[in-house]
């Protein structure tokens, strides 16, 4: 029961999921959107545009009907005829064409954005299979689809019963009018019945745009494995992950021992801290950090500095300081300026009494470390 429970889809879909779900040609869209977007905008396509298709559509019939001695005379002038009214036809209904292509495209990618998918295309065997044909037929969807379609049919009928029956008198007394006028005043109210329709289906994807959210949704969700599993396919295996950290670290660990031979002197705590100073006026304007420690590593860089003959100075105040305030090849905070200033001047009169050109200097001692640099 547990491992029941621990497989089912009940964690929301990571981007990797919802990015591989497009590659693969699982977007969001409503039918019914892309529907009403074309039949709203086939409607005021009618409005705005109708009255010159009309108009166009009603003089090349008219053309095309008013035959003389000429045309008889010469067979050449009824092509010349027949061009010309396609090519008008053609250009007043151009409007109306255009208006339902970018409606087709915009009902598309209205609600899941426009994507192109290659593996979608690609023939599916499984597709093929009886039995999933079955599952499919009384799944969930199929029954929420049989309603919706239903639902449909229902709320259609119901507003094109309502806007005939308003129009009924009217429509009657089409047969009363003239041709033309007739025609024009029967496309106006065709134009009326498209809106309505509309109406209808604008009740209806308000209902299905919901429903399709929540179905897009459950379909990407995963388990918690396969949360795990994305996991370490995309960040690799934590046991990986953490014999890469470690060579990261020694090899930073091998470089900034490297660094302690041209440092000018390793400051100590000579229990636990090891921070190594290097200055050069010409190189860098302040001191800076080149390699620092606690414990195991404190006590490695003093074996480098005493291989190297660097000078080491007990100061534990400032070494603790130094370790906590500082970052490797980071200048030291002004506020420790004065303090390495003085150790500096220390290691380098003694290296002059170490060669008998001075007195020895006295020790380090007492160095005056802010109180907001301190560290226990």
């Amino acid at each position: 029961m547990a491992e029941e429970q621990a497989q089912e889809k009940t964690r929301d879909p990571t981007a990797k999921r919802k990015k591989d779900a497009r590659e693969k040609g699982t977007v969001l869209r409503s039918r019914e959107l892309n529907s009403t977007v074309l039949l709203l905008m086939g409607s005021i396509g009618l409005m705005f545009f109708g009255n010159n298709l009309f108009n166009t559509i009603m003089a090349a019939m008219k053309q095309s009907f008013d035959f003389s001695q000429v045309v008889f005379n010469e067979p050449l002038t009824m092509l010349q005829i027949f061009g010309h009214s396609v090519a008008h036809v053609s250009i007043a209904v151009l409007p109306i064409l255009l208006i339902f292509l970018v409606a087709a495209v915009v009902g598309s990618v209205a609600l899941g954005g426009f994507n192109f998918s290659l593996k979608s295309m690609m023939p599916k065997l499984e597709k093929l299979s009886p039995l999933k044909g079955v599952k499919r037929m009384f799944s969930a969807k199929s029954v929420a689809e049989l309603v919706k379609a239903l639902l449909k049919f229902l709320l259609v009928l119901a507003f094109s019963l309502t806007f005939l029956k308003s129009m009924f008198v009217k429509i009657l007394s089409l047969e009363d009018e003239p041709v033309s006028r007739g025609i024009f005043h029967g496309l106006s109210i065709l134009g009326s019945g498209f809106i309505i329709i509309s109406t209808a289906m604008i009740v209806i994807s308000l209902i299905d745009i919901p429903f399709q959210i929540w179905d897009h949704n459950k379909k990407l969700k995963m388990t918690d494995q396969e949360i795990k599993d994305e996991m370490k396919e995309t960040e690799g295996k934590p046991e990986v992950k953490g014999k890469i950290r470690q060579l990261q670290q020694s090899i930073a660990q091998r470089r900034m021992m490297g660094e302690i031979e041209k440092a000018n002197v390793v400051l100590i705590n000579p229990e636990h801290y090891s921070v190594a100073l290097y200055y050069d006026k010409d190189e860098c304007p302040t001191p800076k950090v080149v390699a620092k420690g606690v414990d195991f590593v404190a006590l490695k860089i003093r074996e480098v500095a005493n291989k190297h003959d660097v000078e080491i100075v007990s100061s534990p105040v400032l070494a603790r300081s130094l370790y906590y305030t500082t970052k490797l090849k980071q200048e030291i905070p002004t506020g420790l300026y004065m303090a390495v200033a003085q150790v500096l001047a220390y290691v380098y009169q003694l290296k002059r009494f170490n060669g008998g050109m001075a007195e020895k200097p006295q020790s380090v001692e007492g160095l005056e470390i802010p109180e907001e640099l301190q560290h226990d």
